[in-house]
């Protein structure tokens, strides 16, 4: 005589929990992989935006060159848009301080030239492939000094006297200026600022 046993279900249950284990690994390997490619994006826009800032401020140093050799008069506070007193100063407009200090995109500035010459349209943001902006930079004129003295004077002077140049025996002075350049990376979540201190000598 047999005697039949009924399943206790022993097989289904390792079976389901065999099947949950598998599920679990699989999610956390896919986390992992998107965290990682996350935190390789974030690398990449700030790499973007760095790179964008530093770019944009050689291409103001630029500027101030070619509109110094090119210009009968100086570069003065108010000769463009985007060429202003101090940040510091009293009489320095909102665009400059939220340009150097917001955290976000700023809509002020000059664009980003694809050529040297002062003239040169700025480049679209096509020419872009990964950044949400064309890179922008800012000019503010910091003072003067005599040539070959270092005296300086904060704002706008003249009269410094300074050493004698060729050209119609003009007095040459130091003009210092500070560059602000921003950039944004892939968004426009990442901003990225450089800044640098040119002087230039030339006619007062």
């Amino acid at each position: 005589m047999q005697i039949k046993r009924k399943p206790q279900g022993a097989a289904l249950a390792i079976g389901l929990m065999l099947i949950l284990v598998i599920t679990m690994t699989t999610i956390i390997a896919m986390s992992g992989s998107v965290m990682q490619e996350k935190m390789a994006g974030a690398a990449r826009n700030e790499s973007i935006a760095e790179g964008g800032a530093d770019s944009v401020l050689r291409n103001g140093e630029r500027w101030i060159f070619d509109y110094t050799v090119s210009s009968p008069v100086p570069l003065l506070p108010g000769a463009t848009s985007f060429v202003t007193t101090p940040e510091s100063s009293n009489l320095a407009g909102t665009d400059i301080r939220n340009f150097r200090t917001s955290s976000g995109w700023v809509a002020a500035g000059r664009p980003y030239q694809g050529q040297s010459s002062v003239g040169s349209n700025p480049i679209s943001s096509s020419d872009y492939q990964s950044m949400t902006r064309v890179p922008a930079f800012m000019i503010e004129v910091l003072g003067v000094a005599a040539s070959g003295s270092s005296r300086f004077i904060p704002g706008e002077s003249h009269g410094l006297g300074g050493a004698t140049t060729g050209g119609g025996g003009s007095n040459s002075v130091l003009r210092y200026y500070r560059i602000t350049g921003r950039s944004t990376g892939g968004s426009d979540n990442v901003v990225r600022t450089a800044e640098s201190t040119f002087t230039i000598v030339a006619a007062d």
